[in-house]
């Protein structure tokens, strides 16, 4: 019969620290082939110099993540004030998005373009949020959700006062579109992204509040929208919206990281 031969448990290795030479203070003796301080080992034991320390080192890192991350996540606290931040978020941006119809009409009546020309103003302000998306994630991971909610409204505010000035159709592509799209990127990625850092097992009601903002806005801006218009025009709305979205910069700062981040950077 072929001779049998026994590898080292994984035990001895990943349940005392990140290499055989930490146990109890004693290195295996690969000469005999026997752990020293086990006399019950058998002295077959076959041990991948190569390889032995890295199993070890990688099985503990992770051990020591999962278990330190699954407790320090607060699951509420300050976490509820990023919840409220992120409502916010979602019914300025959002609430803006869905009464562009109210605005299209008298960009339309200004620049005295074709519909279909008309109707990319408010296309790319909605669709580079969501092309932009892994490049506002990537960004977000750099530079944090409190950094990027702030220069997030900050663009949005730009590129909405900028219009108001805008004298064609092209430059309203650039501001409201372009700039104003961009901004809001950054903003709705955090949204989404910072409540996860904060929540574990209040997460599905967290988001679910978070994205309630949504419905509350659609429900508010088309009347305000309404009357803004009737009251200043188009120009004079453009500023005031600029004004609204400067309220998502305040958003950013209630942003913090929790205190688990801060350990693990």
């Amino acid at each position: 019969m072929p001779e049998k031969q026994t590898r080292a448990p994984l035990v001895f290795i990943s349940e005392v620290a990140p290499s055989t030479e930490s146990l109890n203070g004693d290195a295996f003796d690969f000469e005999a082939n026997r752990l020293p301080n086990f006399p019950d080992s058998p002295s077959d034991l076959h041990i991948n110099r190569k390889f032995h320390r890295k199993e070890s080192i990688l099985s503990s890192d992770i051990s020591l993540y999962v278990e330190k991350t699954q407790q320090k996540i607060p699951d509420g606290g300050w976490g509820w004030l990023v919840v409220i931040a992120c409502f916010v978020i979602n019914m300025i941006s959002d609430g803006v998005s869905f009464t562009f119809g109210l605005l299209y009409v008298e960009f339309l009546n200004e620049f005295k373009s074709s519909k279909s020309a008309t109707s990319w103003i408010g296309s790319l302000f909605m669709a580079l949020p969501l092309i932009a998306g892994p490049l506002g994630s990537a960004l977000v991971d750099k530079y944090g959700c409190r950094s990027m909610t702030i220069a997030g409204g900050l663009v949005c505010t730009i590129g909405l006062i900028l219009s108001s000035y805008a004298q064609t159709i092209g430059i309203m592509y650039l501001t409201f579109g372009v700039i104003g799209g961009t901004g809001m990127c950054l903003c709705l990625v955090t949204a989404v992204v910072s409540i996860a850092f904060w929540f574990k097992e209040k997460r599905t009601i967290a988001l679910g509040l978070a994205a309630s903002g949504t419905g509350f806005g659609t429900a508010v801006f088309s009347p305000l929208a309404t009357w803004l218009l009737y009251e200043y025009r188009w120009r004079g709305t453009l500023l005031i919206t600029a004004g609204i979205f400067f309220n998502m910069c305040l958003c950013g700062v209630l942003m913090r990281d929790p205190d688990w981040i801060k350990e693990e950077e």
